[in-house]
């Protein structure tokens, strides 16, 4: 009896430690095949860069810029967006400044 229960604890330590490994090799091969870089991609693609720059004092914005660059054409610009421009916010249900976001 005990030889028989030995063998049949032994098959279960080996079927964990083979599930253990299968999900610790499939965790590499999705964290290592899944990583992008998107501004690799970005510039690979030649699309159209977009960055925003936000400068919060606590919480009040200072100021918010956009840079734009383009690759292909190896030029940028950088346009200021004032703090009172408004625009229908969905999320908040209603017309607020930029700077509520």
């Amino acid at each position: 009896m005990k030889n028989y229960q030995g063998i049949k604890s032994e098959k279960s330590v080996i079927f964990i430690f083979l599930v253990f490994f299968i999900i610790i090799v499939t965790s590499i091969i999705m964290i290592t095949s899944l990583q992008t870089n998107p501004v690799a991609e970005i510039i690979e693609n030649d699309e159209a860069l977009k960055i925003l720059f936000v400068l919060e004092d606590g919480e009040q914005v200072l100021f918010t810029d956009v840079f734009i660059y383009y690759p292909v054409s190896n030029r940028g610009a950088l346009f200021n967006i004032p703090g009172n421009t408004g625009a229908i916010y969905s999320s908040l249900g209603r017309v607020d400044r930029i700077d509520a976001v």
